[in-house]
């Protein structure tokens, strides 16, 4: 289940969701969203889901979810995908374990997250 979208620019998309065994989803598209690659996230089952993120540029790309997770993403980072693309995952500690909805930045340092 596909539960937000974000794009960086005209090329590089980034998908969050749950997948079908309750495992968070991640994918990225380099292409404008004509192809879609899962990527595997540092968020495991046991930390939560992602329910939504916000896209600053193609280094900060938080997601945030289910337990209080928040997550930022970045490309550039030293996870291979199938395209050759690095991706970094880094979870930080939000101070609650409640779900968390939404999430929008403004810039690289400043953003809001809702519950």
């Amino acid at each position: 289940i596909h539960t937000d979208i974000a794009f960086t620019g005209t090329q590089n998309g980034w998908i969050v969701g749950v997948n079908r065994d309750n495992s968070p989803l991640l994918k990225i598209s380099k292409d404008a969203g004509q192809t879609w690659i899962n990527v595997k996230t540092c968020v495991t089952a046991k930390s939560g889901s992602l329910n939504a993120m916000s896209a600053v540029n193609d280094k900060n790309v938080w997601g945030v979810g289910s337990g209080g997770v928040i997550t930022k993403f970045s490309l550039g980072g030293v996870q291979k995908t199938a395209t050759g693309s690095d991706i970094a995952c880094q979870v930080q500690k939000s101070g609650t374990t409640k779900d968390l909805m939404d999430v929008f930045f403004v810039n690289e340092k400043e953003g809001w997250v809702v519950g």
